[in-house]
């Protein structure tokens, strides 16, 4: 797991970014998909494919916890639904301005910061804790 919030995600329009990507057995990608499915069941925007049964890919918008409180976005992707995937599936929670439309447009440049951070843990600018140190 991978979590970031500081001046580099400003640029982004995000306050957080808490991401993970995880290998998992079919029971466990049915239970995931659905407590997927039931968190974004009240989504103010959503848009979510579907491949050989199974979801493939959604960003989601969820409902403010306060009228003045930031944007809450949800961006899952099964990443073994791809050509030559590799099993894994990738959960992204961002906080911030950034409008869903916004963040669609920008998720590959956001992703490749957090790639870029996963190696480079000594950017003063970036803040990233990993859950397991």
């Amino acid at each position: 797991m991978v979590k970031l919030s500081g001046e580099s995600l400003r640029e982004y329009g995000l306050l957080k970014f808490h991401s993970v990507t995880m290998g998992l057995g079919m029971q466990e990608v049915i239970e995931l998909e659905q407590a997927v499915t039931k968190d974004v069941n009240k989504a103010v925007e959503q848009e979510s494919a579907s491949k050989h049964g199974r979801l493939y890919y959604g960003f989601y918008q969820l409902p403010k916890t306060d009228p003045t409180k930031s944007n809450r976005s949800l961006f899952y992707r099964n990443n073994g639904l791809q050509p030559r995937g590799n099993p894994t599936y990738t959960i992204i929670y961002m906080e911030g301005q950034t409008t869903l439309q916004e963040l669609k447009r920008k998720i590959r440049s956001i992703i490749t910061l957090y790639n870029e951070t996963l190696f480079t843990f000594s950017t003063r600018r970036l803040r990233p804790f990993c859950i397991c140190c």
